[in-house]
């Protein structure tokens, strides 16, 4: 995958700093990263990295410009702007330390769009959001980029109000929708009660994700954004619908146009697959085909086993 087929370096930009993208940087390497962290002094020992194309803000993000309460957490990825909701969060094992507020301070919120606009930032392709409930408001201050450029979007949902009168899942994934996004992947955490003894095993309670949108291409006004929506679908394994948009371009295609669209169509139709997918195939069309079947069962099985003693003892985990 070259970043040619896009025309021309991405834009991204992460809120929270959650380090999800660091692989969509070492595949787009001329990507104009944006990262915004509240805290000044993180702030400046990322910036301090001298990385090219990287810019860093220590700015905090709301739904309006305005003065807000951050409330600092024994676990610095847990600080918000919402308050922890306390009473949620004790009923689960391990997390109740991670939440406790250690201090408070006021703190000034400005909205994506007030703020990139500021810093000449016109385009956004993809968005990423991990500030622990406030995603929502965030969204709602950004309602130009959404409209008019995001094209992938990553955002940490919750499940369950981990903080007090915060916004969950249901109510983040309409507001998407609003704008012509579509879910994609949704990876899950759960968590388990301190009621039940560590050695029992439990399904626990889903309680937060990281969701992955992406934008419905036949909302998208230009050839040169849907270009840039399937490389992006494609960089996400989404190689179906990837190729989908490349079949639905409109015959008005500028020649290079056209040839960006010709170079990824070749490599999303002439794709092998990975050689453990080839061999899979081969051990399928094998008379050993039912041993292996066997062997496989017994191998999830221990591994399931594996799993669920870890989970005893662990508060949380990824599903």
């Amino acid at each position: 995958m070259t970043e040619e087929l896009v025309g021309g370096p991405l834009v991204y930009v992460d809120c929270g700093i959650g380090g999800r993208g660091k692989r969509l940087l070492r595949t787009f390497t001329r990507s104009e990263y944006f990262g915004f962290e509240p805290d000044a002094e993180a702030c400046a020992r990322l910036a301090a990295s001298g990385k090219k194309r990287r810019r860093y803000f220590p700015v905090a993000l709301g739904g309006a410009q305005e003065t807000r309460r951050f409330h600092v957490t024994r676990s610095p990825s847990c600080a918000s702007l919402l308050r922890p909701n306390d009473a949620f969060v004790s009923r689960f094992l391990g997390l109740a330390p991670l939440f406790e507020v250690v201090d408070e301070r006021a703190i000034e919120t400005v909205t994506l769009d007030e703020y990139l606009g500021s810093q000449g930032v016109a385009r956004v392709d993809v968005l990423e959001l991990d500030t622990q409930g406030s995603e929502l408001e965030i969204l709602g201050g950004a309602a130009a980029l959404l409209r008019d450029s995001v094209l992938a979007l990553q955002v940490e949902v919750e499940f369950a109000p981990m903080y007090t009168d915060q916004p969950l899942f249901g109510d983040v994934d309409a507001h998407l929708r609003g704008y012509g996004f579509s879910l994609f992947d949704l990876t899950r955490y759960r968590g388990r009660r301190a009621t039940l003894a560590h050695h029992q095993p439990t399904r626990g309670q889903l309680l937060w994700g990281q969701a992955l949108y992406l934008r419905d291409h036949d909302r998208l006004p230009t050839t040169q954004q849907q270009l840039r929506l399937a490389v992006l679908a494609s960089f996400y394994q989404c190689d179906d619908y990837a190729l989908e948009i490349v079949d639905q371009l409109p015959n008005t295609l500028s020649s290079a146009e056209q040839a960006a669209a010709a170079a990824l169509g070749r490599r999303l139709r002439g794709g092998k697959g990975s050689i453990l997918v080839e061999c899979l195939r081969r051990l399928d069309r094998s008379p050993l085909r039912g041993m292996f079947r066997r062997l496989g069962r017994s191998w999830m099985s221990a591994a399931d086993a594996f799993l669920e003693v870890t989970r005893r003892s662990d508060g949380t985990w990824r599903d």
